[in-house]
């Protein structure tokens, strides 16, 4: 069974780059725009692998989206990379239960895969 990735980001661009990189990894790749919708994706799919999400989103910001998430005591384990072009979010993003912070750049899809291909798929 293909493990699953939910990629949170309202840039198209940001998340049809993002799925064609984990695409050649062979990941079933669901997308949302906003907290909102990929809190509903993940309660509906409670066996997924991981979510990369933006902050800064309609509905729902990426903080109140991994906030909403870690409450829910069957998702608390569930690995969370938080995005974004500003650094200065990095610590929030870990205090409010982030697995791990990137910053948004040129490299971001390899920072990505190296965090996939490390933390969990060890």
């Amino acid at each position: 069974m293909k493990e699953k990735i939910l990629i949170v980001d309202d840039s198209d661009a940001t998340r049809n780059s993002m799925l064609f990189s984990l695409q050649q990894q062979d990941f079933t790749i669901f997308t949302a725009t906003n907290g909102l919708e990929a809190l509903q994706i993940v309660k509906n799919n409670k066996d997924m692998f991981l979510v990369i999400t933006d902050i800064n989103m309609p509905a729902m910001n990426g903080f109140q989206l991994v906030e909403e998430i870690r409450k829910q005591e069957q998702l608390s384990g569930l690995p969370i990379v938080v995005l974004s072009v500003n650094a200065e979010n990095g610590d929030q993003a870990l205090e409010k239960g982030a697995t791990a912070f990137i910053i948004k750049s040129s490299k971001t899809a390899e920072e990505l895969n190296q965090f996939i291909k490390t933390y969990l798929r060890k």
